[in-house]
């Protein structure tokens, strides 16, 4: 539960964000740290990956741009001709 007085959290775990200023570095929140920077921002541990390995970096909530989730592929219907088969589903 966060208390009131400091503000609630603007992210969740799980949520996929990209660090403000930084050209590619994005990727999901691991933990929320609270509200540790100054003025009571609230501060997130987000992994980074990074090949071969990963690596974690904090940041205030400031500094992140929450990504919008991966749609899911769209079925597109074929339209049937005039004297053929019904449309069928295509795409997933």
């Amino acid at each position: 539960m966060t208390d009131p007085v400091l503000g609630t959290p603007k992210f969740k775990i799980g949520d996929r964000v990209r660090i403000r200023y930084v050209s590619n570095w994005r990727g999901p929140i691991v933990e929320w740290r609270g509200p540790l920077a100054p003025g009571g921002v609230q501060v997130y541990r987000i992994r980074i990956q990074k090949r071969p390995t990963e690596e974690f970096t904090e940041a205030s909530e400031d500094q992140l741009i929450l990504l919008r989730p991966k749609a899911e592929r769209a079925v597109r219907v074929d339209p049937a001709p005039a004297d053929g088969p019904p449309p069928t589903a295509t795409g997933a």
